[in-house]
């Protein structure tokens, strides 16, 4: 079954007749082929963004659930809490690895003298740690 009820492809809005905003989208020939009359440009703008920014999104999953493409409250918000408990483990192993880090820099001072990777690498997971705790 096609899902795909309404007119495929780019919309756009073309200007005005008679007061109106005209919705339209090109016809297999690219002409120009009008879908719509709205009252407000406001509103034509809108339509016309949204249907193009859901396209290829059945109308079904985007009336199930509003917003979440199908997905229910509880599904997206436990999908959230998995990928917070994901990003805790990486900032715990950062955490980690910056502390051997400065545990041990005197000690690597030397085999560190010269290399012009190692303390930019240190300073880019220091700043990664302190934007993954936010």
């Amino acid at each position: 079954m096609n899902t795909f009820e309404h007119t495929p492809g780019k919309w756009e809005t073309l200007g005005e007749d008679g007061g109106e905003r005209v919705i339209s989208f090109a016809d297999s020939k690219g002409k120009p082929r009008t879908l719509a009359h709205v009252y407000d440009g406001a509103n034509a703008r809108r339509i016309v963004a949204c249907v193009n920014a859901c396209d290829g999104i059945s109308t079904e999953a985007l009336e199930r659930e509003p917003g979440s493409l199908g997905m229910s409250r509880d599904a997206i918000r436990a999908e959230r809490d998995r990928l917070r408990k994901i990003n805790a483990k990486w900032v715990r192993q950062l955490e980690r690895v910056m502390m051997i880090y400065e545990k041990n820099s005197a000690r690597m001072a030397p085999m560190i003298a010269g290399n012009d990777q190692m303390e930019p690498l240190m300073v880019e997971i220091s700043l990664a740690i302190a934007k993954a705790k936010t």
